[in-house]
């Protein structure tokens, strides 16, 4: 795959306006499918007085696995964009790649390269070391707690940014709005097919949950909305972890976030359980890392309330896909693993996804008394799909914590 000229000149033009020098792409070498919705490379250089030898270049495209409008490609475009330049523009950034460069016209951006290998939490979730998994967990809610900080007080600079390149955008309001239509409707759906009764106080608090999780007040910050285990760069040697993939970034909860341990990644092909007590540990250092900058964290009445409407944010957001999943379970397709990975990609199941959400969401909503007829409901589906599907169980450990 060749890079077309007028874009390799955007590109040369945007290093050498962040360089301040002459800039010569010497070599292209492309890291995506053809077939992905993002165009990625790595760009081998040479700049007079500077020791960097390749940069990343990602460029967004129609997604060919779906429909996809132009409106969609900006939008993810600008997400991706506007969140990296902001974040970049903090005190606190050591989570997240440099950014370099970008351009609205051909919807490319320009960020640090990170290495040649990719090694992210899967590596270590999927092999067979407790110890390394947990240390990378670690890393991982440290950066996750310092990309929160990053934003925190400066939403009004990061939407100035997003108008900039996307008058369009999506906003809060807009936000709430299109959640509240299609997720109470696909709760009242999978209730219809169980049997259970949808009440007017059900969908009352499932309304008031999205309002939570979305415009929580104290808690508002960006949040990067797909931070999964493949979503990081983990460089074990130096003891730190870079944060990826900034296309659904938005401001929301940052409990949004700090809830994927608890209720199993669930926007991620590679889910699985954590322990109780690594969860509980991972939840504390992110808790105690972001106290530093966001006060808030260290209100219990405060954090506990946002904290299971995040857990009951992301339980609605299971509707949809269960309602796919009712007459028959769906394998998810698995992403790359290391060679000696112990993730078996046969096993990678909706279903369990489904019920392990139902069951985070009522222990955390039990121990906290909070949202009783979500939780009453929730209980009620979980008995549902043990009567209903023969094969109903729980995601299993990762494999690191299997043995």
């Amino acid at each position: 795959m060749i890079m077309e000229p007028e874009l390799l000149a955007a590109v040369t033009k945007s290093l050498e306006d962040y360089f301040g020098v002459e800039v010569t792409i010497q070599d292209v070498k492309f890291l995506s499918e053809p077939d992905r919705r993002n165009r990625v490379a790595r760009l081998f250089l040479s700049a007079n007085n500077y020791d960097i030898q390749s940069v990343i270049f990602k460029q967004s495209l129609s997604d060919k696995s779906q429909e996809t409008t132009d409106a969609d490609i900006l939008a993810r475009f600008a997400r991706d964009f506007v969140g990296l330049k902001f974040l970049s523009r903090s005190d606190i950034n050591h989570s997240i790649p440099k950014f370099l460069g970008a351009s609205q016209s051909f919807r490319f951006i320009l960020l640090e390269d990170l290495g040649d290998t990719h090694i992210s939490l899967v590596d270590s979730l999927t092999k067979s070391d407790p110890d390394k998994a947990i240390a990378a967990l670690k890393r991982f809610t440290k950066s996750l707690a310092h990309f929160h900080m990053a934003s925190y007080g400066r939403l009004q600079e990061y939407d100035e940014l997003l108008v900039s390149a996307h008058p369009k955008r999506e906003t809060l309001e807009d936000r709430i709005k299109w959640n509240e239509e299609d997720l109470i409707p696909k709760l009242e759906g999978v209730c219809d097919i169980l049997g259970i009764p949808c009440t007017n106080d059900l969908k009352q608090e499932a309304s008031e949950v999205i309002e939570k999780a979305l415009n929580p007040g104290k808690f508002y910050v960006l949040t990067h909305g797909d931070i999964c285990p493949d979503n990081v760069f983990d460089h074990e040697d130096k003891d730190e972890l870079r944060l990826i993939d900034f296309e659904w970034v938005r401001p929301g909860s940052s409990l949004l976030d700090a809830t994927y341990f608890r209720m199993n990644f669930p926007t991620c092909w590679c889910a699985k359980a954590l322990p109780e007590a690594v969860i509980l540990e991972l939840e504390s250092l992110y808790r105690k890392t972001i106290a530093s900058k966001i006060k808030a964290n260290l209100d219990d009445a405060k954090y506990n309330k946002s904290y299971v409407a995040a857990c009951g944010f992301w339980l609605l957001s299971s509707m949809p896909f269960a309602l796919r999943i009712m007459d028959k379970d769906k394998c998810w397709p698995s992403g790359p693993v290391p060679i000696d990975s112990l993730w078996n990609s046969e096993d990678n199941l909706a279903r369990p996804r489904f019920i392990s959400r139902l069951q985070g969401f009522i222990q955390i909503s039990k121990a906290h008394g909070m949202l009783p007829h979500l939780r009453n409901s929730a209980e009620q589906m979980l008995a549902k799909a043990y009567e209903k599907w023969d094969d109903a169980r729980p995601l299993d450990l990762y494999p690191a914590f299997q043995n």
